[in-house]
């Protein structure tokens, strides 16, 4: 895939808010996309907290958002591994998403399920 946008600084950091609706903690941001031709795009979202400790809480509460929100257009909750990391998968809108946090770290992959393992073993590490 092609990397075909990447927002940074505090461009990013709006698109983060934007997508929550609301503010987010975070102290830096990037959001990349990737596609083939006639695809649709493959998203990636980091976030930096102020702390592993809070990387983690909001990692938790956007997985619990989705898990309980009736109105929540992401299905199939589950949990793997990928070294070592615990990823939380949902599937919604024709794509698989991924989340996890690592150190003061939050991601989120949005990708084509057939995408999802090469994304894990290039971010994910």
């Amino acid at each position: 895939m092609a990397r075909i946008s990447l927002l940074s600084g505090a461009d990013a950091l709006k698109a983060v808010d934007d997508l929550h609706g609301k503010r987010i903690q975070a102290e830096a941001a990037v959001v990349a996309r990737y596609a083939r031709p006639g695809e649709r795009p493959a998203e990636l979202w980091v976030s930096r907290a102020a702390s592993a400790t809070e990387a983690r809480r909001q990692t938790g509460l956007m997985v619990h958002m989705m898990f309980d929100n009736p109105k929540s257009p992401f299905s199939d909750p589950g949990r793997l591994e990928h070294a070592g990391i615990p990823i939380y998968r949902f599937s919604g809108m024709g794509q698989v998403h991924l989340i996890w946090y690592r150190d003061d770290l939050a991601y989120w992959v949005s990708c084509n399920p057939d995408d999802a393992s090469a994304f894990l073993k290039a971010v994910c590490r």
